[in-house]
């Protein structure tokens, strides 16, 4: 082949997957990449037992465990299925149970602070003040 034919093929590969966006726009279609609706899996019938199990033992099941009680129930899926429904039970106990950090905000006139910042154990006579800061004072 010489090389002109060469980058007609080459051409010729790249344009083939657009021909189809290309009808689709002119007959007035939409076609997204990406957005496909979600296969039913064969974990999803013991989403249940699966998401028990994570939440009885706090996320500290194994998937091979859990994969044997699914065997007896039933369920003739691969290992490897039950580990991807294991893992993704897993992170959705983590998010449910995570701890949130909320500021402590003190409301005027109710709480003390006390400073212990002039303290020093060097000059301990000359700076043992210890300052109250409240919103009253």
């Amino acid at each position: 082949m010489d090389r002109i034919t060469e980058q007609r093929s080459s051409l010729a590969v790249l344009l083939i997957p657009l021909k189809k966006y290309v009808q689709a726009r002119n007959a007035g279609q939409l076609i997204r990449q990406g957005q496909y609706e979600r296969r039913p899996k064969a974990t999803d019938k013991f989403a249940g037992v699966i998401e028990e199990a994570v939440d009885k033992s706090k996320a500290k099941v194994r998937a091979k465990a859990i994969h044997v009680r699914l065997v007896a129930l039933g369920y003739n899926g691969s290992i490897r299925s039950t580990r991807r429904a294991v893992a993704t039970a897993k992170v959705a106990w983590r998010k449910s149970t995570q701890r949130i950090f909320w500021p402590w905000i003190a409301e005027m006139g109710k709480w003390a602070q006390y400073d212990f910042s002039s303290w020093s154990c060097d000059r301990w006579e000359k700076d043992h003040t210890l300052s109250l800061l409240s919103p009253f004072l």
